[in-house]
C-alpha cells in the first residue's frame, strides 16, 4: 500500500530514553467522559466491529492506516508508542507484530478511559512484556510518557467537546514525547460534537487552528487523516486562548 504524504519532511529522530513508565496519570478523570464511553462498550453503541471500537478500528479499514504508520515508524526511527486512546485493541497488535520484525524491543504504552476494556487488554496481553496499558482520561489527566517517542490519538478527538479537544492537545503535548499524531478530517466547515457524539472535526481550522507539520492520508471511505506534530510546537500554543474560542 503506497504511502501518501503531504507536507515538509522531518528529520529522523533517535529517542533511545528507557524509562520505565508506570501508566500511573496525575489527576482524576472525568466523570462525564469516563461514563460516557464505558457505556459505549458495555452497550456495544457502536456495534461489534473492532472489538467494539467501532468500524474504524476493525482490521480491514485499517490497512492503509499500518502501512503509513510502519513506514513513519522506520523513518523517524520510533522505538516507543503511547496510543491514547487504545480501544479494545482490534488492530494495533498486527501493526506492534510487523514492527517488531525489525524492531523487537518496540515498546507500547496503551491508555483508555474505559476501565474495563484496560482490564481486558492487560488479560490479553500479558505476556506481552513489552506492552503495557493504563486507564486515563487524556482530556483531564496529565499522560505520563515521558522518554516515549510518539504519541498517535486516532479515534479520540471527534468524540469529544470542543473544551475536551484542546485539553487533550495540551496535555499530550506536555506528555514527553517527541512527536504526536493526530487524528483529523479536511472538513471545510468546522464541526463540533458533544462527549460521545461524532463530529468530523478539522484542526486546521479556527479554534483550533494548528496547520500539521506533516499529513498522512489513511485513505479509508470517511476521509481520515492523521497530522503529525512536533511536541515543543504544540508545547508554544496558547491552549487557554484557545479553548476561549469555542463555542459555549
Amino acid at each position: 500500500m503506497a504511502l501518501v504524504i503531504v507536507g515538509m519532511m522531518l528529520g529522523r529522530t533517535r529517542m533511545r530514553n528507557q524509562t520505565p513508565v508506570t501508566a500511573k496519570p496525575l489527576g482524576q478523570p472525568d466523570p462525564e467522559v469516563q461514563s460516557v464511553f464505558e457505556a459505549v462498550y458495555a452497550g456495544k453503541a457502536w456495534g461489534e466491529f473492532g472489538n467494539g471500537s467501532g468500524l474504524g478500528s476493525d482490521l480491514y479499514y485499517t490497512v492503509t492506516t499500518r502501512s503509513v504508520l510502519q513506514q513513519l515508524i522506520e523513518e523517524l526511527d520510533v522505538n516507543s508508542l503511547v496510543d491514547c486512546p487504545c480501544g479494545a485493541m482490534a488492530w494495533m497488535p498486527t501493526l506492534l507484530q510487523e514492527v517488531a520484525v525489525t524492531r523487537p524491543g518496540f515498546r507500547y504504552l496503551g491508555f483508555d478511559v474505559a476501565r474495563q476494556v484496560i482490564e481486558q487488554n492487560k488479560a490479553a496481553f500479558v505476556d506481552k512484556k513489552h506492552w503495557q496499558f493504563g486507564a486515563l482520561d487524556m482530556s483531564s489527566q496529565a499522560v505520563p510518557a515521558k522518554g516515549f517517542d510518539l504519541a498517535l490519538t486516532r479515534d479520540a478527538l471527534q468524540h469529544l467537546s470542543c473544551t475536551r479537544v484542546v485539553a487533550s492537545l495540551k496535555n499530550l503535548a506536555f506528555s514527553g514525547v517527541a512527536h504526536l499524531l493526530v487524528g483529523s478530517y479536511n472538513s471545510s466547515a468546522q464541526q463540533l460534537a458533544a462527549v460521545g457524539g461524532m463530529a468530523a472535526i478539522n484542526l486546521k481550522l479556527p479554534p483550533y487552528s494548528l496547520p500539521p507539520v506533516r499529513l498522512l492520508n489513511e485513505q479509508t471511505p470517511d476521509g481520515k487523516l492523521l497530522y503529525l506534530y512536533s511536541a515543543s510546537n504544540l508545547q508554544k500554543q496558547d491552549f487557554e486562548g484557545m479553548a476561549a474560542r469555542c463555542p459555549p
